[in-house]
């Protein structure tokens, strides 16, 4: 601390290496911040998709769901499955406004970069027999979420996350 005081201008370079050393902890913040939000999207456009494969099929159930039935089935003469078929892809291009690439869907800017992708998306439909009014129809969907982190010094690194989210009906009638 003396060497500080008595020599002028040697509190610039410490100065320098605090300013930056703010700046690439602030860069970090924002950049993780950044991240946790296109993961909480994704998150949130999954459950979407779930919670819409419940309610189609939920809304096939028949007539007398009051009875304490649940289920994606109808009364034909016998019980009869009404399992509807949802395409998670097509939900999540439009809940994210992505692009399909081959087997990828794409988050693209608007100067044409990727800001992430979307692959080996899958939904899976449960307890969709007639049962009795304790087992609920329940969705599934499970997706890989690919992005690239950059930090400053550091460069880019690739991510890959499995996301999964499920929804059910627990309405009572």
């Amino acid at each position: 601390m003396n060497a500080l005081k008595n020599n002028k201008g040697f509190a610039f370079p410490l100065i320098l290496i605090v300013v930056f050393s703010v700046l690439c902890i602030i860069t970090v913040l924002w950049q993780t911040g950044m991240y946790k939000a296109k993961i909480k999207t994704v998150e949130k456009a999954l459950y979407q998709t779930a919670l819409t494969a419940v309610t189609k099929n939920t809304e096939e159930t028949y007539n007398d769901k009051r009875e304490g039935f649940t289920g994606a089935y109808a009364q034909n003469a016998d019980w009869v499955n009404t399992i509807e078929t949802i395409d998670a892809k097509d939900q999540l291009i439009q809940i994210l406004d992505l692009i399909e690439t081959g087997s990828t869907l794409n988050k693209v800017d608007g100067n044409g970069d990727t800001l992430y992708s979307l692959s080996n998306v899958q939904l899976e439909l449960k307890n969709t027999e007639p049962l009795n009014e304790e087992t609920f129809i329940q969705a599934n969907v499970v997706a890989d979420l690919n992005f690239v982190v950059t930090y400053p010094l550091v460069g880019g690194k690739d991510i890959s996350l499995t996301i999964s989210t499920s929804a059910k009906n627990i309405s009572k009638y």
